[in-house]
């Protein structure tokens, strides 16, 4: 099986859990707007969904070499938006909004340089 077809295979296995990710992160931009109560909702399901990743990544071996760093990343960065949102919840004075908005924007940049890197079918290495 070539490099090329054995990416676009993994792409197509991954597209659910892309999903999930995408709809998480979405509902997730939401509830920064709104109250403690869709603060910790959000947090239970960015932490569920980067377990989801974690758990199917552990069992498919990646294609390019960088999507290996880039996945960790995007994993780790959903598990801390996760956290932040739970504490910021819980927060006596309320919520930081600016802090939450700060980790949503380094979680949607690195979501971004995944995309690119499912999207740029020149970096197909062999192996």
């Amino acid at each position: 099986m070539t490099s090329r077809v054995s990416f676009e295979r993994w792409k197509s296995d991954f597209g659910p859990i892309l999903e999930s990710l995408m709809a998480t992160l979405n509902l997730s931009r939401r509830s920064i707007k709104q109250g403690p109560a869709a603060l910790l909702s959000s947090s239970d399901q960015l932490i569920a969904a980067a377990r989801g990743a974690s758990i199917w990544a552990s069992a498919h071996r990646r294609p390019v070499a960088d999507l290996d760093a880039r996945l960790e990343r995007l994993i780790r960065s959903y598990r801390a938006l996760g956290e932040l949102m739970a504490y910021e919840a819980r927060s006596p004075i309320g919520p930081d909004r600016r802090a939450l908005a700060r980790e949503m924007g380094g979680l949607v940049e690195v979501f971004s340089q995944l995309l690119v890197i499912l999207s740029d079918g020149a970096s197909v290495e062999s192996e």
